[in-house]
């Protein structure tokens, strides 16, 4: 079954700015979650080898990278990125 399409709400440009900050706090949270769970996992003694090709990459070595790379190029920069909307001002 088909969502039906959602009404368009109007709200003030600062009701949005206090929201995007606090996305951009669930995101921090989340970041943090995340680094956690990095930190937990266990690191392989031949990780140099599993990343110059020369052995097959381990569960928790492919899992560690996923979430370096997810916290580097998606969940840092949408918080930079929230955060700086969330700041923004008329003369900005």
């Amino acid at each position: 079954m088909a969502t039906p399409p959602r009404k368009p709400v109007n709200i003030p440009a600062r009701v949005a700015q206090a929201l995007l900050a606090e996305i951009a706090n669930d995101l921090l949270t989340i970041e943090e979650r995340l680094h956690a769970v990095r930190d937990g996992l266990p690191r392989s003694p031949h990780a140099e080898a599993m990343f110059e090709g020369h052995r097959t990459l381990d569960l928790p070595t492919i899992l560690l990278s996923l979430v370096e790379c997810a916290q580097a190029d998606q969940i840092r920069p949408a918080i930079k990125a929230l955060q700086e909307a969330a700041r923004l001002t008329d003369q900005s």
